[in-house]
């Protein structure tokens, strides 16, 4: 779909200063342990002197490394070593990039945060380039393949385009650094519903999970969900993703719904149980 041809070029264009990056450098499985003290990070390590990185394909359910992300593009230093070798400090130098058909998740309170926002670029690669007898006319996304492109790509005369559009790029933004603030709007809208998805716990009280009162209900009349329920089955949902009940309700409290007590469940001395108002989880 395009991906391979960009990494190629920028490979083919900048030699040494481009790298292949671990995954391991930007993203964590859920429930991951951080390398041992004095353990090895060659993953970080190769890094050094790098303009670009690339990470290819990362799986189902890995979580942005928001920490090590902030790191890289705010030019800090760190200290790793290769196998075998000694500890060396050196600073970032390159500009992360994930390509991945599958999209690492991140923690929508986090991503709201103006110094990782800013920091977040979505590009989507929407179109599918297919052989002649598998092109589908009546699909908005299909593109004939064109069999020599990367051939012609990696020719001097496009490599020297290709430097020559990256260099004004770099010079546009050494003009004005708010360049990269404002993005074309397939990009923006590619961002937001990346950080749509990641907000689970919106999809889960917009999902068919929870049935939601109408707007002009009377108070008296309004649906309760008990918070162990809620909790228990939200859980459930984010199959493998822990969160505390404390924690659920501070999301639930920014979304609208602030947790109060109502008679119907003995919860310790009181005969008041902790709820949410306004919906029913079924």
């Amino acid at each position: 779909n395009g991906k391979g041809v960009c990494k190629q070029m920028l490979e083919t264009t900048l030699g040494k200063y481009y790298g292949g990056m671990s995954k391991d450098a930007v993203v964590k499985a859920p429930g991951q342990r951080p390398p041992s003290k004095g353990a090895a990070t060659g993953y970080l390590a190769e890094l050094l002197g790098k303009r670009v990185a690339v990470t290819d394909e990362t799986s189902p359910g890995e979580r942005v490394d928001l920490g090590l992300v902030l790191m890289m593009t705010g030019g800090g230093k760190v200290t790793s070593r290769l196998l075998y070798q000694n500890n060396a400090s050196f600073r970032f130098t390159h500009t992360p990039f994930i390509q991945t058909n599958y999209d690492p998740e991140i923690p929508p309170t986090l991503a709201k945060q103006p110094n990782i926002e800013r920091r977040l670029i979505v590009v989507r690669f929407p179109n599918e380039y297919v052989s002649e007898n598998k092109f589908d006319e009546t699909n908005p996304s299909h593109r004939h393949v064109d069999v020599g492109l990367k051939d012609r790509m990696e020719t001097p005369a496009v490599r020297e385009e290709f430097l020559t559009f990256l260099v004004q790029g770099s010079r546009a933004w050494y003009e004005d650094p708010t360049v990269l603030r404002r993005h074309p709007p397939a990009v923006q809208a590619a961002a937001t519903a990346w950080l749509r998805r990641g907000d689970k716990l919106q999809t889960f009280l917009q999902s068919e999970h929870c049935a939601h009162d109408l707007a002009d209900t009377p108070d008296s009349a309004k649906t309760i969900t008990w918070e162990d329920e809620f909790w228990m089955r939200f859980q459930q949902f984010v199959a493998g993703v822990k969160i505390a009940k404390e924690e659920l309700a501070r999301q639930m409290r920014e979304k609208g719904f602030v947790r109060t007590k109502r008679v119907g469940r003995f919860d310790g001395s009181s005969q008041r149980s902790s709820c949410y108002v306004g919906f029913k989880c079924e």
